[in-house]
Parts: structure tokens; sequence; C-alpha cells
């Protein structure tokens, strides 16, 4: 696929890939505040030790919302292991008591 052009409010150019856009356009519905791609990923790595990197919400959002094989391939793409995102997708919910079955699903899948 293709990846999309946009720009900036500086006039800079932002290239975005196919899964981001997915990924993101589900994120960032429900908010008036958008996270980047890069800026989710980085909430996704330094986790709640780092306040979510001012991103929690996003974060919850990503774990609720999105599908587990967009998770996998955003993962993938912005390389995070994931075993990190298995520990993310745990902290989130102790803190929130939201739950994705489907992503858990998907974790059990590839521990097999």
């Amino acid at each position: 696929m293709k990846e999309a052009s946009f720009r900036k409010l500086d006039g800079s150019r932002m290239d975005v890939s196919p899964v981001d856009r997915l990924v993101l356009g589900t994120v960032n519905a429900p908010w008036k505040r958008s996270v980047e791609a890069d800026a989710l990923a980085t909430a996704i790595i330094v986790g709640p030790d780092n306040g979510w990197d001012g991103w929690q919400i996003h974060v919850v959002t990503f774990f609720s919302e999105v599908r587990p094989h967009l998770i996998r391939e955003f993962a993938d793409q912005h390389e995070i292991a994931w075993a990190t995102v298995r520990q993310r997708y745990q902290e989130i919910r102790e803190e929130t008591a939201e739950v994705n079955l489907e992503l858990e699903a998907a974790f059990d899948a590839s521990e097999n």
C-alpha cells in the first residue's frame, strides 16, 4: 500500500502509512486533541511510569477500540515488541477496567 502524504499546520509534509491512518482515525475520533503515530508509539513504549507521555486516554482507546490485527501491525511497524504491547494492555486494563477480549485472544494465540 502507498503511504498518504499530509501537510501539518506548519506546512511541512507528513507521511502516514495506511495502518497508521486506520489506527489514528479510531484513536483520535472521540477526542479534541489528536495524537500522531510516533507519539502514540512512544506512549505505548514508555507506559505508565512516564504518565503515558501525556496520551493515556488515547492509549486506552487504542487498546479498547482498535482491532487486534491493526494493533499487531502498528506495533510491528513502530518496532514495539508484542510482549511490551501485552504488558501495556494489562496495565491499562488494571488502571481502567477496559477489556478487549479479541485482543486477549490474540495474545493467547501468539503463545501457542
